[in-house]
């Protein structure tokens, strides 16, 4: 076995119920022995008169304790003269007899206490005499008194006593009070110096097996950690009321049994005491023992508060409020906004009125401990309201800030919900779900997005070379000599074909430049309206083959936009592009340049070929969305598109309105400075 295990058996043994009995029985014979010679010393050390002499004669008869005792023979000597004036008597001579023979009985001659008593007219010479001072004494006690004797129809007559009582010494060989005093005086002073070295010797051992007693409490031989008894699960009030009773009943012990004590010898003082401590105080001790040891082990398994009926009955009680604080608290919850708000408006209507009455009628009829309670009542009902309009004004801002902050596109800000409560609290936890919802959608949608961009882009690179094959080996075989007219016609289809595939793969490419801002942007004062004439004059040709008539109208001056002057014309290629593929034959274009204090605005009109009644104008800014639902046209749907990319690059605005079937379209460039 190695040194572990037996350190581990060591410590198990040391825990065992045979170490913990044997500590208990030492811990009360110390303990008992400790508060004898402990209680001896303390009145020694009071008294006085233990070490002051070394004859315990001497020390007897100038003890405290000697004092005490002889002053008591005197109070009676004095309670007995007084007694007897109360009873009326037909003369000073027959109350004198009657003393005499009183005072004998008091002072014998064998007795240890020796009586002289004086008794005079108040003021006068004296009328009795009874005893003397005996030829050798060790203590005496004087007292005086005044009373009146009744004499038999006489008035009341004033006397002066004056009492002498003495100790002799030595003291009489007649067993007495004094003699059994004495002996019992003389076996402490035996031991006046083995007492404290006692006592010290046994609260020294008896610490250590208290501090034994209290680290092996609730530990076992053989087992781990902190068990709990049958006498740890009783509750711990309970145990504190038993010991209390005990100790009570210690105390009604003690005032029956010590007054015994004066009619004891020395052995018989030695066996009551003994007897005593047996009966009272070792039972008493061992239960305040086993009291400490309980509450040891709870402190160890921190059950010391849980297991007492107090608790318990605060817990049940606090039980039973959370009830019924959830179940009114669930009403207030089901109360919508206006119904809470009502309520706590009346509760407040009602309860403020109350207070100021209550108030008025404690400052008229109450004292000033009602007035002040009321008042305080009152004062924090007031504050408190004042506090929740506060807060519910501070809810309010914070709600207003971060609405604000959520309708500018800050997506990532989140409502501090810890500061909040009530039903700004479920609003903020509502508006942050939604703006969690919004940032996922508006991420999502960006990754699409993106993913559309980058796969039109891979796309349009990737075909681009393949196309370009296409069409040169196209332009090759329209240089050779064709066998067959139909050979010569799909030659042409082929070219058509080809070259309208190469405008989408650069309309494709040039949308997802567009769209994700990888354009060069060169902004510059530009005239628009010398775009606007050089544009209709690109497209004269093309108006006269669409049988369009084109109508600008400019204002007088010139008006200077910030812009790229190739990224607007641009623009306004695709817009008229658009114009001559999809207007009705025979009509009028209308384009307008208009301009205000800091925007200009570029609006072009035209009634398109095709019915365009149940198309939404935004969707036409689409990609690949077109007018003609059939798709037969030669367009790719990504005109709008572009121009509107290519619009916003610059800081413009592009804006499309339908009416029946007419179409327009609205340009909005910033001003230049000027």
């Amino acid at each position: 076995m190695n040194t572990a295990n037996l350190d581990k058996k060591a410590a198990g043994r040391l825990y065992s119920l045979t170490a913990k009995t044997a500590a208990v029985i030492l811990f009360a014979i110390t303990a008992t022995v400790t508060a004898l010679f402990g209680i001896a010393f303390l009145y020694m050390c009071y008294d006085g008169g233990f070490y002051g002499s070394e004859n315990a004669d001497n020390a007897f008869y100038g003890s405290q304790l000697c004092q005490r005792k002889l002053s008591d023979s005197a109070r009676e000597v004095l309670g007995t003269i007084q007694a007897y004036a109360k009873h009326e008597y037909p003369s000073e001579e027959s109350y004198f007899s009657a003393l005499d023979t009183a005072l004998d009985r008091i002072a014998q001659p064998a007795s240890s206490v020796a009586v002289q008593v004086e008794i005079a007219e108040f003021g006068g010479s004296p009328l009795y005499t009874f005893g003397g001072a005996p030829e050798s004494y060790g203590m005496s006690v004087r007292d005086e008194m005044v009373f009146e004797l009744e004499l038999d129809g006489k008035p009341d007559i004033p006397f002066h006593v004056t009492s002498h009582v003495y100790l002799r010494k030595p003291l009489s060989d007649t067993p007495d009070y004094f003699l059994r005093l004495r002996d019992c005086f003389s076996f402490l002073f035996s031991i006046r110096y083995l007492a404290p070295l006692v006592a010290a010797l046994g609260a020294i051992a008896s610490t250590a097996l208290f501090v034994y007693l209290m680290k092996a409490a609730g530990r076992r031989y053989g087992e781990e950690g902190i068990r709990e008894g049958f006498f740890d699960r009783i509750p711990y009030d309970f145990l504190v009321l038993c010991f209390l009773a005990a100790a009570a009943l210690f105390i009604a012990i003690v005032d029956d049994f010590v007054p015994s004590f004066g009619r004891a010898t020395v052995t018989g003082y030695i066996v009551l005491a003994a007897t005593y401590f047996a009966v009272s105080v070792i039972p008493l001790l061992l239960m305040l023992l086993a009291l400490a040891y309980t509450t040891a082990v709870r402190i160890k398994t921190r059950t010391l508060l849980q297991n007492t009926l107090v608790w318990r009955l605060w817990a049940l009680a606090c039980k039973i409020l959370r009830k019924i604080w959830g179940w009114l608290k669930s009403l207030y919850e089901m109360l919508p906004a206006t119904g809470k708000t009502a309520l706590l408006v009346l509760a407040f209507l009602f309860f403020n009125p109350l207070l100021i009455s209550a108030l008025i009628e404690a400052n008229s009829y109450g004292g000033v401990i009602d007035v002040f309670l009321v008042f305080l009542m009152l004062a924090a009902l007031n504050i408190g309201a004042f506090f929740v309009l506060i807060r519910a004004a501070y809810e309010l801002v914070v709600l207003r800030q971060g609405s604000s902050g959520l309708a500018e596109g800050d997506l990532d800000y989140k409502f501090p919900t810890e500061k909040l409560h009530g039903e700004a609290k479920k609003i903020a936890q509502n508006l942050n779900r939604i703006s969690d919802g919004m940032a996922k959608a508006v991420e999502m949608r960006s990754k699409s997005e993106r993913m559309k961009v980058e796969l039109i882009t891979n796309v349009s690179h990737d075909l681009k070379t393949p196309l370009t094959s296409i069409i040169n080996y196209v332009d090759l075989l329209k240089k050779e000599p064709m066998q067959t007219e139909a050979a010569t016609q799909y030659i042409e289809v082929l070219d058509r074909q080809a070259s309208r595939l190469r405008k989408l793969t650069s309309d494709l490419i040039e949308a997802s430049k567009a769209s994700t801002g990888n354009i060069e942007v060169k902004l510059e004062p530009t005239d628009i309206c010398e775009l606007i004439d050089q544009s209709a004059a690109e497209y004269a040709d093309r108006f006269s083959a669409a049988n369009l008539t084109p109508i600008i109208r400019t204002p007088d001056r010139p008006v200077v936009a910030y812009a790229d002057g190739k990224l607007l014309w641009r623009v306004l290629d695709n817009l008229l592009s658009n114009v001559c593929k999809y207007s009705l034959p025979q009509t009028r274009v209308y384009i307008d340049i208009t301009s205000g204090d800091s925007m200009a605005a570029v609006t072009i009109r035209n009634i398109s070929a095709q019915q365009l009644g149940g198309i939404d104008p935004d969707e036409l800014t689409e990609r690949f969305v077109r007018g003609d639902s059939s798709r037969s046209g030669e367009g790719s749907g990504l005109g709008l598109s572009i121009a509107r990319s290519l619009t916003e690059l610059q800081g413009g605005r592009l804006k499309i309105y339908i009416d029946g079937d007419m179409f327009k379209v609205t340009i909005t460039m910033p001003l230049a400075m000027r």
